[in-house]
């Protein structure tokens, strides 16, 4: 079966302004009201606790309890709610049949969130909440060719869809993360230094013909900064969050994926699932994916069970502070946001009902209910086999003009050698200058583990030259937070030399700044990719779930 994409796919996150509404005003069919009043409801069976009932839906929509009957039963018959399992009434006496209770059914549909490296490409499964349903590793060549990488994320892909028993028709969009530059429009690499011919691969038709739904690539550190922002280092206070989400928190459990070999395309691999819960809420919601397979494995089977994230997992949300219209043209809806949000959401939806219906006006939230300072402005950098970082301010991914804002990678760095008392680390040349940061040789990172006083002065040294070069970028851009990735220390035994190359770059940025900002370690590690991939895909689904969600059943049952 072959579905095409829709010829306009929104991709609420990836910083481009809204779409402009038409000054004329639009014209209304049937099918318009009907898809605007169903995207009410599934709002409302989203947003409630507890699962609401027909009488509650009709006084939260301000429909007929004929047309909410309707449109409830015709979104059970499509598959995105159900009716709710009755709550036990044990001990007390009812007069007759419990009223049904709905329920958002959030495995109706998936998205995947994709983190392509030189040596590794990881595919992850998450259901309509965000929540991780399967996750497949592959390892591979780093000189592989573009076309031979585009297999890899084929193949995991596929393994973790098989992991899950999940078919084409139920994936709805999908994101690949990965190093380099990418045009403003995601859908091209247009240049990756580290990655050959991935530059002429069009991974995104690739993966489009593959999966027929909405595919997007994203420099891979911009996803990361999302996925802080939305369950890592950059997310607010707790008061915020249940804000954006509507529900209160719950803790997620996970289990690492198993890593094999892949020598060529085409080779078998297997993936592993990886179970997690939150609660949903009106926008979209995700979940903290599994670390990578260098990790210990948790969850069923394992010897214990940890938290990602400080203390706990949220549900995350796209935001609702945009006061979105839904634009209705013979047949089709279109959202526009005139907020700071991230992204574009039914908080603010007009909803058109019935004739005589009464029509709800809820007010936008202000600005800072939606980001606190530190979410809204934030810096993610990337410390991994390349420097990159990724841009948050006034809430949204700042891109830049050609969509490569944030390559800091292209910075000259201050040479070690022009700063007393900063030997240059072992990995880091010493010849002609280049631009960015070598990596940390890993004996070095491990040597601050046990005390070893040379690496302890070269960890401090690399904190220092990194907020040197970064010191012009923050000056600019005046963050309230600075996150550092902490991919270069995934075990217990790394992580005093992150708290140390973390303390050298504050306190020397704290002499270079007039407004020093917030340093934090990522709390999410490997997943920050993964975490920001599934949140960019989710947004593009909740788009569609707020303005015509039955349209996505189409998907499904091949119309």
């Amino acid at each position: 079966m072959t579905v095409a994409e829709p010829e306009r796919v929104l991709w609420p996150l990836n910083g481009a302004g809204a779409p402009v509404a038409p000054s004329a005003p639009a014209v209304v069919g049937v099918a318009d009201l009907r898809a605007t009043n169903a995207a009410a409801v599934l709002a409302v069976v989203r947003s409630a606790d507890p699962h609401p009932r027909l009488s509650e839906l009709v006084k939260a929509t301000s429909l007929s309890r004929p047309t909410v009957e309707a449109i409830a039963e015709e979104l059970a018959d499509c598959g995105l709610i159900e009716v709710a399992p009755a709550l036990s009434a044990r001990g007390q006496r009812s007069p007759g049949r419990p009223a049904r209770r709905f329920r958002f059914r959030p495995h109706a549909g998936f998205v995947v969130g994709v983190d392509v490296r030189p040596r590794s490409v990881t595919a992850r499964l998450a259901d309509l909440d965000g929540e991780p349903v399967a996750a497949h590793r592959l390892t591979v060549h780093a000189d592989i060719s573009g076309r031979a990488r585009a297999q890899a994320v084929v193949s995991a892909i596929r393994a973790a869809m098989t992991e899950a028993d999940v078919d084409t028709p139920h994936i709805w969009a999908a994101t690949i993360g990965t190093p380099g530059l990418v045009d403003r429009s995601n859908t091209r690499v247009r240049q990756a230094d580290n990655l050959r011919t991935w530059s002429d691969t069009d991974i995104v038709g690739i993966l489009r013909e593959e999966l027929h739904c909405p595919v997007a690539v994203e420099n891979d550190a911009n996803l990361a900064a999302l996925g802080e922002q939305w369950h890592g280092g950059g997310k607010g206070s707790a008061e915020q969050r249940l804000t954006e989400s509507g529900s209160a928190e719950r803790p997620l459990t996970e289990q690492g994926s198993a890593e094999q070999h892949l020598t060529g395309p085409g080779s078998a691999e297997s993936g592993s699932v990886e179970p997690g819960s939150a609660e949903r809420a009106l926008a979209e919601s995700g979940s903290v994916e599994s670390r990578s397979a260098e990790l210990p494995l948790t969850g069923p089977g394992s010897a214990e069970q940890r938290l990602t994230g400080p203390g706990s997992a949220e549900s995350g949300s796209v935001e609702p502070g945009s006061a979105e219209r839904v634009l209705v043209e013979s047949g089709s809806t279109e959202s526009r946001s005139d907020g700071p949000s991230l992204a574009e959401s039914g908080s603010a939806e007009r909803r058109l009902t019935e004739p005589g219906a009464a029509e709800p006006s809820p007010a936008d939230p202000p600005p800072d209910a939606l980001t606190d300072g530190k979410t809204g402005e934030m810096l993610f950098v990337l410390l991994g086999e390349r420097l990159g970082a990724g841009v948050i301010t006034g809430g949204r991914l700042l891109r830049g003009h050609h969509g490569a804002a944030g390559e800091i990678g292209f910075i000259h760095f201050p040479d070690p050698s022009a700063t007393p008392n900063d030997p240059a680390p072992a990995s880091t040349p010493t010849s002609t200058p280049t631009p960015g940061l070598q990596p940390l040789a890993d004996s070095v990172i491990s040597g601050v583990g046990v005390g070893d006083p040379g690496a302890v002065l070269a960890v401090e040294g690399y904190g220092r030259r990194l907020a040197a070069g970064l010191a012009p970028v923050l000056l600019a851009l005046d963050p309230a937070l600075v996150v550092l990735g902490t991919g270069r220390f995934r075990t217990p035994d790394t992580t005093a030399a992150a708290e140390l190359l973390l303390n050298a770059a504050r306190d020397h940025a704290a002499r270079l700044l007039v407004d020093p900002p917030s340093w934090r370690l990522s709390s999410l590690g490997d997943d920050a990719v993964l975490t920001g991939a599934v949140r960019f895909a989710l947004s593009s689904v909740e788009v569609v779930l707020h303005t015509r969600p039955t349209s996505l059943m189409a998907r499904v049952r091949g119309v």
